[in-house]
C-alpha cells in the first residue's frame, strides 16, 4: 500500500494559472466544458517531488481524502476520489513560514461552484483605478450586490499568517533595542565609575606636588645581536 503523504490542495478553474501567471513545467491545464469535472490534477513541483521523488508524475493517478481534517460546513473537499495527473506546475511562494504549502495538488472547480469563489482580474493597469471600474460595473448590473475588491498583495498583508510574523518581528525588534539600549547604559556607567575613581587619584597626586609629564611612544621590532669575546 503507497505511503500517505500530505499535501495542501485548492479548486481552481481552468484560466487560473494564466490569470496568476503560473506556468506550467509540463503537461496542460484543465479542460473547460459544461458538464462534469475531469478527474484529474495538477501538481507544483514541490508536491510531485514529494510523491514521487526522482520521477516524472505526468499520468500517474494519486488519491485524496480530506475527511479527516477540519473543513467548514458545506466547504469543498476531496471525499477518497482518484486524480490522473495531467500537468506540473511552478511552485509558487507559500503563506506559511516554513512553506508546507508550496506542495499544492490544484483540482479542478465545478461550474456550480464557482459563484462561491473570488473573481481574479489580471491587468497592467492601475489596481484602484480598475477596482472602481469593476465596482461600477456590478452596480450597473444590479444595485443590490455588494463587492468587496481588494489586490492580492492587500489579501496577502491581511492574512493570520502575515500578521502574525509582522507582530512577531516588531517585537523582536523592541526587544533588540532594548537591549541595545540596556547595553549603552551598563557601558556609560562602567566608564563613569572608573572616571570618577581615577578623578579622585589624580586629585590627590596633585595635591602631592605630582606635574603633568609627556608621554613618548616606544618602538619595537627585531635585530640581530652578536656577542664578541676577547
Amino acid at each position: 500500500m503507497p505511503a500517505a503523504r500530505t499535501v495542501f490542495y485548492r479548486y481552481v478553474s481552468a484560466n487560473y494559472f494564466q490569470a496568476l501567471g503560473i506556468p506550467l513545467v509540463a503537461g496542460r491545464s484543465f479542460m473547460e466544458h459544461g458538464g462534469a469535472p475531469e478527474a484529474v490534477a495538477i501538481l507544483s513541483e514541490s508536491a510531485a517531488e514529494e510523491l514521487w521523488p526522482g520521477k516524472n508524475a505526468l499520468g500517474r493517478t494519486l488519491t485524496l481524502d480530506g475527511r479527516r481534517q477540519f473543513h467548514a460546513a458545506g466547504e469543498l473537499i476531496p471525499s477518497g476520489a482518484a486524480y490522473q495527473v495531467v500537468a506540473v506546475a511552478q511552485d509558487t511562494r507559500g503563506l506559511l513560514l516554513g512553506e508546507e504549502d508550496t506542495r499544492s495538488v490544484y483540482l479542478p472547480l465545478p461550474r456550480e461552484r464557482m459563484d462561491e469563489q473570488p473573481l481574479l482580474v489580471r491587468s497592467n493597469a492601475d489596481p484602484k483605478k480598475l477596482i472602481a471600474a469593476l465596482n461600477q460595473e456590478v452596480q450597473g448590473v444590479d444595485s443590490n450586490l455588494v463587492v468587496y475588491s481588494e489586490t492580492l498583495e492587500g489579501l496577502l498583508t491581511s492574512t493570520p499568517t502575515f500578521v502574525i510574523s509582522r507582530l512577531s518581528a516588531l517585537f523582536a525588534s523592541i526587544i533588540g533595542m532594548l537591549g541595545l539600549f540596556l547595553a549603552l547604559i551598563g557601558i556609560y556607567g562602567s566608564v563613569s565609575y572608573a572616571v570618577v575613581r581615577r578623578t579622585r587619584e589624580v586629585g590627590i597626586r596633585m595635591a602631592l606636588g605630582a606635574q603633568r609629564t609627556k608621554s613618548y611612544g616606544s618602538f619595537y621590532g627585531t635585530t640581530d645581536a652578536r656577542c664578541l669575546s676577547d
